[in-house]
């Protein structure tokens, strides 16, 4: 190979120019991309901390407020798993009869969670137990399944008083338009009040009126629940009442069930409380 000088010395100086220029480009290049590594680092993370706050304030939070408000009293006996409540019945050629109860049907229905009906719930449930808290939102679900079951057990058991109670007494219901007044019993609401008794929930009590009329009272609410020609006849389904209040001869089962719920309450409310006191987990998923 022929050594040329002057070639030689030309790239040496070159080299020498360039070297430091192309070093110093190469590091803010490496720099500029770390840079940019960095802030997408930090915007994942600010997402997910931003979708995990979401699913906490829309999904978690509400779940352990429920549990604790609503779930656990009715689970502990402390409310009633129903309620009372009449409905309008809508006039037809059909149903007008003598009997058609002044347009009003007495119904007992279950009290259900409205938790799920929210819009944030909704939008937020499928990825929150997909993605984020699959176990305790599952447990969850396993409880309120259960507990739907056994409000519906409780509706079939005041049911099934009311319906006794109409065959005991073997009056019509109590209409609430009906002139001139007649002699009626409002067996669901004393179904209700008779299932509350049997709970251990003296709340309410039967008031006695014999001044324009015989009747039996709510006392909380003045509502006339009985209403008799005679004082005597009165007497006879107050007492009715009262002993079907002792008779928990059915109930015995239904007990035992909503308290092994309440302890199933009692430890999903515990494990949510350590997740929302904990530093936020943040995981993976499609929203993100």
């Amino acid at each position: 190979m022929i050594d040329i000088p002057i070639l030689d010395k030309a790239l040496d100086l070159a080299q020498a120019h360039w070297a430091p220029v192309l070093t110093g480009l190469s590091g803010v290049l490496v720099g500029f991309y770390v840079d940019i590594g960095k802030e997408h680092l930090k915007r994942k993370i600010r997402l997910r901390e931003e979708h995990e706050a979401e699913i906490r304030k829309e999904i978690l939070e509400p779940i352990y407020l429920e549990l604790k408000r609503f779930y656990l009293p009715i689970c502990d006996a402390k409310e009633l798993p129903v309620e009372y409540q009449t409905l309008t019945i809508t006039k037809t050629a059909k149903n007008i009869t003598e009997d058609s109860y002044g347009g009003v049907e007495p119904v007992v229905i279950p009290r259900f969670s409205r938790l799920s009906a929210t819009q944030g719930f909704e939008r937020y449930f499928d990825d929150a137990i997909e993605n984020h808290h699959p176990k305790i939102l599952r447990e969850w679900g396993k409880l309120d399944s259960t507990f739907s079951k056994l409000v519906t057990d409780s509706v079939e058991h005041t049911n099934a008083i009311a319906n006794s109670l109409k065959k005991n007494t073997g009056l019509p219901f109590l209409g609430f338009s009906v002139h001139p007044p007649r002699p009626g019993v409002n067996h669901e609401r004393l179904a209700v009040l008779i299932f509350q008794r049997q709970l251990g929930m003296e709340r309410e009590a039967l008031r006695l009126t014999f001044d324009s009329a015989v009747e039996a009272r709510i006392s909380t609410t003045q509502e006339v629940v009985i209403r008799t020609e005679t004082i005597d006849q009165l007497n006879e389904i107050v007492h009715l009442v009262d002993e079907k209040s002792k008779d928990k001869s059915h109930l015995a089962e239904l007990q035992a069930d909503y308290r092994r719920l309440s302890k199933k309450t009692r430890y999903i409310i515990q494990e949510l409380d350590i997740v929302l006191a904990g530093k936020p987990r943040l995981k993976k998923c499609p929203l993100v």
